[in-house]
């Protein structure tokens, strides 16, 4: 049977070198590093939730204007031949309707 052993292999004393030099040159930058960038962080939440907010008003300031005296309608159905008039009658029951016909029986 073979039998993986890490503990023999010289690739892995390397790595394990480079990593002790790499934290070794990285440890006392990572405070200098994360500390403005937690600030940072912590600062921009309340400019996202600003432009969140913001948004949602003009949204809702956009969607609420509608016109006076215009009706709203649920469904458009557009031809009243045989397919668009049952549809509208089925629909007209539970929804507000507009069915729609042009051309020269109209």
């Amino acid at each position: 049977m073979w039998r993986l052993s890490f503990r023999n292999n010289m690739g892995l004393g390397i790595v394990r070198g480079v990593v002790a030099k790499f934290q070794y040159i990285t440890k006392p930058l990572l405070p200098v590093l994360w500390v403005p960038l937690i600030y940072a962080i912590l600062g921009s939440i309340g400019l996202i939730l600003n432009f969140w907010t913001t948004g949602d008003m003009l949204n809702d300031e956009q969607h609420n204007k509608t016109p006076e005296g215009v009706e709203k309608f649920d469904f458009i159905v557009v031809g009243a031949e045989t397919a668009g008039a049952l549809v509208a009658n089925r629909l007209s029951k539970t929804h507000h309707v507009l069915l729609l016909e042009t051309g020269e029986g109209a």
